[in-house]
């Protein structure tokens, strides 16, 4: 069982049974035509619900749960999310956005932005994909720009990449974090054994969710976004069904770059050695309890490397630990204090920024 909604709110809510967008992956349509709410084919043509949820006070909620916000509900999902900020809580809306419909709430919602956080669907870049797997969503380049006009209007803005339906998930996130204020999630796709049975063309993206798969976008997300560049300008979070992938992959044994032993390996590496860097600790150990070696035994470890230009990366660390590690590689390398550039991946042409 998955935590879903709840790794994020305390409760969702929803007022209609159906959605517009009729994703072939949404395992609400799927429930909701096991229990006979709806049904594959119908789910596509929304119905209000029969009994209303009940708004809780003074929570987190999550608005809308199993439906979007489109041009013909608009009205009582306007209606519904101001009645959950009058009881108090702060809201997270989850869309597949039409760039009209997020003008109008940033019209009607400009007075609640210390409450709301939008939270952007995004599954991939590539849009030949999300036509095929979210047919009546908007592509893209519209989410890109409504992620963008929310964060210039000032409201908190978070990115689901749930699932990601193509194998780049590095390359979307390049492309979306500057618009992103708090958190982005990555997540693959849930239930896939009764997604496949309904819509057989999706078994091309099993690849995608098998455990070395996984394991390689955890790595490089985790090498990538821990350049010092992105620190407080990256917050990546992981959902359950990913994080569970993860922590069944782990190992025990020593790591086969640098021989050091770690009960914590991810593809028989520790997390001193990576492919684009050096770090201090093993996965899900942000405590200094968790580390591997020290600050000195880490250079030592450098010093085997001949030549090479390394860059340390540390990871949740402090900025005392931070300053004693910088001054000791000065002193090792010799090298000059360089300003931090950003890593360029050649997408900031395609974007304009």
């Amino acid at each position: 069982m998955t935590k879903g909604w709840k790794q994020w709110v305390k409760k969702q809510i929803g007022i209609r049974i159906g959605c517009e967008r009729d994703c072939k992956f949404c395992f609400a349509k799927i429930l909701g035509s096991e229990k006979g709410y709806t049904s594959i084919d119908t789910w596509k043509n929304p119905k209000d619900r029969k009994t209303k949820d009940k708004i809780p006070s003074n929570s987190i909620v999550g608005f809308p749960s199993t439906h979007d916000i489109t041009i013909h509900n608009y009205s009582d999902c306007l209606e519904t999310i101001l009645e959950i900020l009058a009881k108090g809580n702060q809201l997270i809306i989850v869309t597949k956005p039409d760039y009209h419909i997020i003008e109008l709430l940033i019209s009607d919602l400009k007075d609640y932005k210390d409450k709301i956080e939008f939270r952007i669907t995004i599954g991939s870049y590539d849009n030949e994909v999300l036509k095929k797997y979210e047919p009546n969503a908007s592509d893209f380049e519209e989410r890109l720009l409504v992620l963008k006009t929310l964060f210039m209007a000032g409201f908190e803005t978070s990115v689901a990449i749930e699932p990601f339906t193509s194998r780049d998930v590095r390359g979307l996130i390049e492309r979306i974090y500057h618009y992103v204020t708090r958190e982005i999630w990555v997540g693959i796709m849930n239930h896939f054994s009764k997604i496949i049975k309904i819509y057989p063309e999706a078994e091309e993206l099993r690849p995608l969710y098998t455990k070395e798969t996984v394991c390689e976008i955890y790595g490089e997300l985790r090498d990538a976004f821990q350049h010092p560049y992105y620190i407080g300008k990256v917050n990546l979070r992981y959902k359950d069904t990913f994080e569970n992938i993860i922590k069944k992959s782990l190992g025990k044994g020593k790591c086969k770059e640098c021989n050091v032993e770690c009960d914590k390996l991810v593809l028989k590496n520790c997390c001193i050695c990576r492919e684009y860097g050096f770090y201090l600790e093993c996965y899900d150990c942000p405590s200094k309890e968790g580390r591997i070696g020290s600050l000195e035994q880490l250079l030592g470890v450098v010093a085997e490397v001949d030549d090479q230009e390394i860059e340390l990366i540390l990871t949740n660390t402090t900025p005392e630990e931070i300053a004693t590690y910088s001054n000791l590689l000065k002193e090792k390398k010799g090298d000059p204090e360089e300003e931090c550039v950003e890593p360029t991946l050649g997408y900031e042409d395609d974007l304009g920024v």
